[in-house]
């Protein structure tokens, strides 16, 4: 069944018929529900709270945003086991910036932040820059845009 959304992301009070036999089309008029009696709704939640845990990732996983970025950036990463992370910031020759600890978050989806600073505390020039996640299992590197 496909529903009829508004741009503003209202559904319509209208449905489309379903395909059948490989149909490449959906008909000539879609089903209006005003014609039905009784009130036509639905309550969709958003609460994903009782779903459980989500699964771990199938693999690891690395991303930065935003990128490129001002004054900091965030770091998600994703761990399919429970084990060692490591991540880092590096420069274009691949000497470490920064590291941002070592840890065992769990399998799962994790993040961290940048402040565009180095290991000592001063702020890093504008440039491109390498975040690297590094795991007994592998690794993953990112790149990073700083601007100033």
């Amino acid at each position: 069944m496909a529903l009829l959304v508004k741009p503003d992301g209202f559904v319509g009070n209208q449905f489309l018929p379903g395909l059948g036999g490989g149909r490449g089309n959906l008909g000539y008029v879609p089903i209006d529900l005003r014609t039905i009696p009784g009130e036509q709704f639905v309550s969709i939640s958003t609460d994903l709270s009782g779903a459980g845990p989500m699964p771990p990732p199938a693999s690891l996983g690395l991303k930065v945003y935003p990128n490129p970025c001002g004054e900091a950036a965030t770091i998600r990463f994703a761990l399919p086991r429970d084990r060692d992370a490591r991540l880092e910031i590096l420069d274009l020759s691949g000497r470490r910036v920064r590291d941002l600890g070592r840890s065992r978050p769990g399998a799962g989806t994790h993040y961290a932040q940048w402040d565009g600073r180095d290991g000592d505390g001063s702020a890093v020039e504008a440039g491109l820059y390498f975040v690297r996640l590094t795991t007994p299992g592998g690794a993953r590197t990112a790149r990073l845009m700083l601007v100033r």
